[in-house]
């Protein structure tokens, strides 16, 4: 009996010590949670506001070369960017992608959105900040070009294609 009396006087003490010592519990900020992988929807147009900063690349690279890009990417809108594992086996997951464009006016890039791709590592909420890396490969002809850095979300829609701000960088190869 007494035994009992113990165990359970001491369950009463972990209660009370997660519980805050007997203080009221204060209400945190509700966070809203990304949708569950088989709800994933394409965002509504005010999602896919994005503010860059400096972006991490070389200003020469050797022809064909593989070379880590970072960005910082904040979430300047008002839907939260989904991570890949709260994507429906990744469509609606926000990535990091890039594309070459030659020097000119070309209304088509001279590469288009390989299939490298920076991760998020958790969803990123409305004014969140999130640090991406993608393994960028150079053209493999030397020349004057135009590295984009460009989110997508993933099997729906790129960030540029819907006004998004650009982030477009001079690299030679060589």
């Amino acid at each position: 009996m007494h035994r009992r009396h113990l165990t359970r006087l001491s369950l009463c003490l972990v209660l009370a010590l997660a519980l805050g010592c007997g203080e009221e519990a204060q209400d945190e900020p509700a966070q809203p949670a990304p949708a569950a992988p088989e709800d994933v929807q394409p965002m509504p147009p005010s999602g896919f506001t994005v503010q860059w900063g400096t972006p991490g690349v070389p200003c020469q690279m050797k022809a064909g070369a593989t070379v880590p890009v970072s960005i910082v990417a904040t979430n300047a809108g008002d839907q939260i960017w989904r991570d890949l594992a709260n994507s429906d086996k990744g469509r609606g997951a926000v990535r990091l992608g890039y594309r070459w464009w030659g020097p000119g006016p070309s209304k088509l890039p001279v590469i288009d959105h390989p299939v490298g791709r920076g991760e998020l590592k958790g969803p990123v909420l409305p004014g969140g900040a999130a640090t991406l890396t993608v393994e960028v490969v150079a053209p493999t002809a030397p020349g004057s070009y135009l590295l984009q850095l460009d989110l997508v979300e993933e099997l729906i829609t790129w960030f540029d294609d819907k006004g998004a701000a650009k982030v477009m960088v001079p690299v030679t190869v060589s």
